[in-house]
């Protein structure tokens, strides 16, 4: 197990436990049993933690939004209300962080319970900067995926990550019986949407930044899809209803292997936090299956089968082909259950040279997709970084700037074994 695994599973333990703790205190008194078990389970959580050679975890706590040591928590429903809960007490103290240093024990429990049975009896309006031995507590600092609009790079990063480590724990659940909430699930792909309405070209990157030399784990190839999905349907202008609709229904179509429509459709049912949208995506699910088979089916359908069929063409040992010449195979219609037309429209959507793909210069020098620019232009000339000897990434060319310099081929990245998450 992973120590970022480590980090989440203590992280919602000890969020859990806080929560508890500050409930019993608003009805007893710290010695009281209610209060005493927390504190000796928290004790026991961060001893644990200790013991295996963990270090300091840090809790941000914001209205809508956890965080563990920097990156998003993953909470399910449940987690989700005692997380926001917990934040909207901890903001009467001015308070939005937590630091457990290593080695926080029982003493620096009970002392940051006291101070907590102290604010709640006596009003107290903060207890920001305040440290208990080990343990400290400070105020937001505007950690909050919302702050970083001005740094879309960073924030389409965190929104990925958080994706992917979404989409690894659901499909686990269900492999696993049980049926989740999806509403984290919908209010993650609602930020991802939400950033690609500015900085789709990111979005698009981040979808193509993979380890070339091995198969794409099947959660990630969906997760990219819901991503690309989204991406679409903002491009030719779909409302946000339909785009979510079309997002979860790449996301969750590969929860069952079956090619059946109505099999394929079947984990969907057991579903919480859909809401109105649960109708259009089991239809949208099912016409995926529809599609891709080769049969009729409904826009929906055809979208996120246009989808698939790039993630599984594109880039991979299996096909040989490069992105731009499986978009090319797509558009002319050579591919089965992708219709020409419909791939026409996914080709304008990821341009001539997609982003994150290898290119080959006449020459000789390769380079990077890295920027298509805003017009036709730019997107026949784009933005490479070439790649340097070692295999690291150099300076940036702008090939609309060099008219002299010829793009000679595009290169598929899983034959040149290229690990672009490296890069």
């Amino acid at each position: 197990m992973s120590d970022e695994s480590l980090d989440h599973g203590l992280a919602q333990e000890v969020l859990t436990l806080v929560h508890r703790i500050l409930r019993s205190l608003a009805l007893y008194e710290p010695n009281n049993a209610a209060v005493v078990s927390g504190v000796d389970a928290l004790e026991n959580h961060l001893g644990q933690h200790a013991a295996g050679g963990g270090g300091e975890l840090k809790l941000q706590l914001l209205a809508e939004e956890a965080f563990v040591n920097g990156r998003l928590l993953k909470v399910d429903a449940a987690g989700y209300e005692r997380a926001a809960d917990l934040a909207k007490t901890l903001a009467k103290w001015n308070v939005g962080e937590l630091r457990f240093a290593e080695g926080a024990g029982r003493a620096d429990v009970e002392a940051f319970v006291e101070a907590c049975s102290t604010a709640l009896r006596e009003g107290a309006n903060s207890l920001s900067g305040t440290s208990f031995g080990k343990i400290s507590v400070g105020p937001s600092r505007g950690q909050s995926m919302a702050s970083f609009r001005f740094q879309p790079d960073r924030l389409a990063i965190w929104l990925y990550g958080s994706l992917l480590d979404l989409t690894d724990k659901l499909y686990l659940e269900v492999k696993e019986g049980k049926t989740p909430s999806l509403l984290p699930l919908r209010r993650l792909l609602q930020m991802v949407i939400d950033s690609q309405r500015s900085s789709g070209g990111i979005f698009q990157l981040l979808t193509a930044v993979r380890d070339c030399r091995k198969p794409l784990p099947h959660t990630h190839k969906h997760a990219a899809m819901a991503v690309d999905a989204a991406g679409f349907g903002l491009y030719i202008g779909l409302g946000n209803a339909d785009v979510m609709t079309l997002a979860l229904a790449a996301l969750l179509s590969g929860l069952a292997r079956s090619k059946d429509p109505e099999e394929a459709v079947r984990p969907l049912f057991g579903f919480g936090g859909l809401g109105v949208l649960a109708m259009p995506l089991i239809l949208a699910s099912a016409d995926v299956q529809k599609a891709t088979a080769g049969q009729k089916s409904g826009i929906p359908g055809l979208i996120v089968a246009t989808v698939g069929g790039y993630h599984s063409l594109a880039g991979t040992p299996k096909s040989g082909l490069s992105p731009a010449k499986a978009l090319e195979a797509m558009a002319a219609g050579k591919v089965r259950g992708i219709q020409g037309p419909m791939a026409t429209l996914f080709r304008g959507y990821k341009g001539k040279w997609p982003l994150g793909s290898p290119l080959k210069l006449a020459d000789g020098r390769v380079g990077i997709v890295v920027n298509l620019g805003e017009e036709l232009a730019t997107a026949e000339r784009p933005k490479i970084r070439l790649m340097k000897r070692d295999g690291t990434l150099g300076k940036e060319l702008d090939l609309l700037q060099h008219p002299n310099v010829d793009i000679e081929a595009a290169l598929n990245p899983a034959k040149m074994k290229l690990d672009l998450s490296a890069l």
